[in-house]
């Protein structure tokens, strides 16, 4: 008379190992979805933060461009040099200025407020200033600080570098 408690018993155990192995699975497809996740959003940090960093070096280095070819520029205006080699060195000097502010648009869209309104400053300053082989390693090694600060690389000490080869072709 029992007899049908054992195929109930079995049945039931049956039904609770199925859904328990479907829940099993839910819970393995979660969790390899937030996995999944996870990882492109570490990669895609990674990602922004070598742009960052290529971009915040081309910066540096077009500024360094713009300094050498002004001062080129300025040299050779003192020379009295011939009005074709003048023209040449402004044409140069114009394309060092677009390629700074190319990058400078670059540097406004990926860095934050500080580093930007720095960037900024310092374009300024290239443009308007007399004395750029003085002012631009000043200029250069703020840049420097504040944009490896946000890069998270450590801060090291006072790298005295002046601006080499603007000085070099003073001389």
């Amino acid at each position: 008379m029992l007899d049908w408690i054992g195929t109930v018993v079995t049945g039931t155990v049956g039904v609770v190992g199925i859904l328990a192995t479907y829940r099993s699975g839910t819970k393995a497809r979660i969790a390899q979805s937030k996995n999944l996740k996870l990882s492109i959003n570490a990669e895609d940090d990674r990602n922004k933060h070598s742009e960052k960093r290529r971009i915040y070096a081309s910066f540096i280095a077009s500024a360094g461009s713009y300094v050498v070819v002004e001062r080129a520029l300025a040299v050779e205006r003192d020379k009295g040099s011939a009005e074709d080699r003048i023209f040449a060195l402004r044409c140069e000097l114009k394309d060092a200025m677009g390629l700074m502010f190319k990058v400078l648009a670059e540097v406004r869209l990926i860095a934050p407020e500080n580093v930007v309104s720095l960037a900024v400053d310092a374009v300024q300053r290239l443009i308007r200033s007399n004395e750029l082989a003085r002012e631009f390693p000043e200029i250069r090694d703020k840049l420097y600080e504040v944009m490896r600060a946000d890069l998270g690389e450590p801060a090291h000490g006072h790298i005295h570098a002046p601006e080499l080869a603007a000085e070099a072709l003073e001389r």
